[in-house]
């Protein structure tokens, strides 16, 4: 026995029927997998419609120390 032989049995690729018979398919493989997330990430991709802010209630000011309602915020006048 060799070093040839050996080598050949630990890296399949280095010889050409390895390649073909190997990579190929698996490049092939890697390939379609590729396509098929793609195509399943393009097809669940949903645009959601506008969506309308949720009334919340004002809070109250509370003093913390002796809870007392100090009054709630200052209403704004305009528009931001």
């Amino acid at each position: 026995m060799n070093a040839s032989t050996v080598g050949a049995a630990i890296n399949p690729m280095r010889g050409p029927i390895g390649r073909w018979g190997v990579g190929l398919p698996l490049q092939v493989w890697m390939v379609a997998v590729g396509a098929t997330l793609l195509r399943d990430f393009r097809d669940h991709a949903v645009s959601l419609p506008p969506q309308v802010r949720t009334p919340v209630p004002r809070r109250t000011l509370t003093d913390a120390r002796t809870g007392e309602s100090l009054g709630g915020p200052e209403q704004r006048t305009g528009s931001m």
